[in-house]
């Protein structure tokens, strides 16, 4: 039978942000994991907010969340997505490279992304890469 591996895709991706809102992420204690989010009640779950601010909606008729995050064990200088890929027919991988240097800045980084609306539930590799910038 014929092989299905297939080369890489690059999949485009929005990046969803919980910055200048008064709202943050309220993820479980697992290091290095990903959620699939598909609807508003969904989401709900994943973000608190201090008073009655809200924050970015997402047209969930047309795009699928991915939230991924993690642990290090130093402060958090920037997290940045390499790339989202489609490396088989069932499969993602996302790529992350988390910099950290030494402060007191937060341990726990989360990137949300938003991609075309997935029809199915695909597995996804989470990589993530972390590098310490010497001060």
């Amino acid at each position: 039978h014929e092989s299905t591996t297939t080369t890489p895709i690059d999949v485009p991706y929005m990046e969803y942000s919980l910055w200048n809102t008064q709202c943050h992420w309220e993820l479980p204690e697992q290091n290095n994991s990903v959620i699939i989010v598909n609807s508003d009640e969904e989401l709900a779950r994943y973000i608190t907010c201090e008073t009655e601010t809200s924050y970015p909606t997402v047209d969930f008729t047309k795009y699928t969340m991915i939230i991924a995050y993690g642990y290090t064990t130093h402060g958090i200088y920037d997290t940045v997505i390499d790339s989202l890929q489609q490396i088989s027919e069932t499969e993602y991988a996302l790529n992350i490279n988390v910099v950290t240097r030494d402060t007191d800045a937060s341990k726990q980084w989360t990137k949300a992304l938003l991609v075309d609306k997935w029809e199915q539930l695909y597995n996804i590799n989470l990589n993530v890469d972390v590098t310490k910038l010497i001060n």
